[in-house]
């Protein structure tokens, strides 16, 4: 049906059951240009059964693909996608592909977009474990890339191996693992621009530059075992922080901070499409970055609200009280607490009691009075913020 398809024609699916594998007995070519819209990653997925290449994109073509899960793809190079043309991958998962050179991708071709998508489990004997970016320009936004792997001796860049031209703006790269650089190797022929992501926990180091050009601004690095958060030159174009130091940032950048580890939580789902690693109360990432370099939204696609937060995920901030009305009342009597940074509120409490959240936005929660309060201030916690304390109290009749 791929093969068959006119340029320019659109592939779509009618699932049964409604959430289906495709299992392939050979690679899909991709000779024409093509859009190919699946129902959701969640939904439908296109296996290469552990013996074939999942799709392979012809030099000249331009394709996109959507949707859909790329899964259990294996070849010599590029075992989920092998894109040699134009190739845009959205709304997707590439999960369980493995090959010598690019687990889950490789580009070898003009450009290859990510967005809003997710590789994990993706591995290679040698070079790039989620994607290999051998030639051509590659970028990827509000994506994540995690638990890649490249096994053999010397194998490096478990996340992304890059050769050529790189950018990486709001995603997270998490788990990865390579004897040499879990996170990203970027190569001697490399140019590699890294913007508001988060490199946590990868294994063998977190980000490597052996020779090329690497930019890194408003992003974390951190938790890299066995390697470092960095090696090689890396430019500081601000606003960044690692936890040992060895990133060499400064100025407005925190090099060496003691808290940060403490203060990320796991990758998880935190809204939006992907998983991202959430800033925790009091963590030294947060409202560091000033209004004119932040981005509109974080990886979640949820406002940055300046001063905004390193890294992918940005928190709500620290919540405020500013006041709550009425200022006295009954057991059950509606009671609206007005501040700042108060979504997401995961309790309020009277002088100890807990209370009922009924509504909550960035700047307003209400609630009711519950029963066993007395006298005394209100409390807001929120997921992310940490808890805030009224300067006045509250009293109950």
């Amino acid at each position: 049906m791929v093969e068959n398809a006119p340029s320019g024609d659109e592939v779509d699916f009618v699932l049964s059951p409604p959430c289906s594998t495709i299992t392939l007995a050979s690679t899909i070519d991709i000779n024409t240009n093509l859009l190919i819209e699946g129902p959701g990653a969640s939904t439908l997925a296109v296996s290469g059964n552990n013996a074939v290449g999942v799709f392979d994109v012809a030099s000249g073509v331009s394709a996109s693909i959507s949707g859909i899960t790329v899964e259990d793809g294996n070849a010599t190079s590029g075992g989920g996608i092998d894109n040699e043309g134009s190739l845009d991958v959205i709304d997707s998962t590439v999960s369980g592909n493995n090959a010598n050179g690019g687990g889950g991708i490789l580009n070898n071709g003009d450009t290859l977009e990510i967005t809003d998508s997710t590789l994990t489990g993706n591995g290679v004997g040698y070079s790039g474990g989620g994607i290999y970016n051998e030639t051509g320009l590659l970028t990827i936004t509000d994506s994540t890339l995690s638990s890649n792997y490249a096994t053999n001796e010397g194998g490096s860049g478990g996340g992304i191996y890059n050769d050529a031209t790189a950018t990486v703006i709001d995603s997270t790269l998490s788990g990865n693992s390579a004897s040499s650089v879990g996170g990203i190797l970027n190569g001697g022929s490399g140019t590699l621009t890294i913007a508001h992501s988060t490199l946590s926990g990868n294994s063998g180091g977190g980000i490597f530059n052996s020779g090329g050009t690497v930019s890194v601004a408003a992003t974390i690095v951190a938790n890299s075992t066995s390697g470092g958060d960095c090696s090689g030159s890396v430019t500081d174009d601000g606003y960044n922080i690692d936890d040992d130091g060895s990133c060499g940032f400064s100025g407005t950048s925190t090099s060496h901070s003691t808290t940060l580890d403490s203060t990320l939580g796991a990758l998880a789902n935190n809204g939006g499409p992907t998983q991202t690693i959430a800033l925790l109360p009091h963590s030294p990432a947060i409202d560091k970055v000033p209004l004119a370099d932040c981005p509109a939204t974080d990886q979640r696609g949820a406002p940055r609200k300046a001063p905004c937060d390193i890294g992918a995920y940005d928190t709500d901030g620290t919540p405020t009280i500013k006041s709550f009305t009425p200022a006295k009342g009954r057991v059950g009597k509606k009671v609206t607490i007005k501040g700042t940074n108060l979504s997401g509120a995961t309790a309020v409490t009277f002088s100890g009691t807990t209370a009922v959240i009924t509504t909550d936005t960035a700047t307003k929660v209400t609630t009711r009075v519950p029963a066993g309060a007395t006298t005394g201030p209100i409390k807001v916690t929120t997921s992310v913020g940490g808890t805030v304390t009224s300067s006045k109290t509250f009293k109950v009749k």
